[in-house]
């Protein structure tokens, strides 16, 4: 049970690392994109990454969190504290950037007045999720749980002898 959680905390959250750190790969490329252009990539690109996305994100977090309670050890404490310091950054920095972006339908896009500080708080916004991620990343990997920790759980009559 312990082992698989972890795999699933592990699993979850390079994902999430995955998703922020192609976000962080793009930001220099896209400084150099006018107002038009870079709404209409938020709009189309990012569609998947908003619905899919979202839900491998909090289920990171969630699966940490219950890893940290059931090994109780540092790192794992550490790793989802991180993660849910990523959400909330994600949720007081991310998320009010793409509320204010418009979704048009036609082929006409309105861009804001402050499209370039949201571009900037929106692309930093997801580095420092990126990096919060990858710390979370790297603890969790040095809890390891033990080939045999999962014996522990089991009752005394199923233990294979070794």
């Amino acid at each position: 049970m312990r082992r698989g959680l972890w795999f699933a905390a592990v699993l979850l959250t390079a994902l999430t690392m995955g998703l922020e750190f192609a976000h962080a790969l793009e930001w220099p490329a896209k400084q150099g994109y006018s107002g038009q252009l870079w709404v209409r990539l938020q709009e189309s690109l990012y569609t998947w990454f908003g619905t899919l996305g979202a839900v491998v994100y909090v289920l990171a977090v969630i699966v940490g969190v219950v890893l940290a309670f059931r090994v109780r050890r540092a790192p794992t404490w550490w790793a989802a504290g991180l993660q849910v310091a990523a959400l909330a950054s994600f949720l007081a920095v991310i998320y009010p950037v793409n509320q204010r972006l418009p979704i048009s339908s036609s082929d006409q896009v309105t861009v804001p007045v402050d499209w370039t500080s949201l571009r900037v708080r929106w692309e930093l916004g997801h580095t420092v999720g990126f990096v919060l991620f990858l710390t979370a990343f790297v603890l969790l990997l040095t809890t390891t749980p033990e080939k045999d920790s999962d014996k522990q759980l089991e009752a005394p009559h199923l233990r294979s002898p070794n």
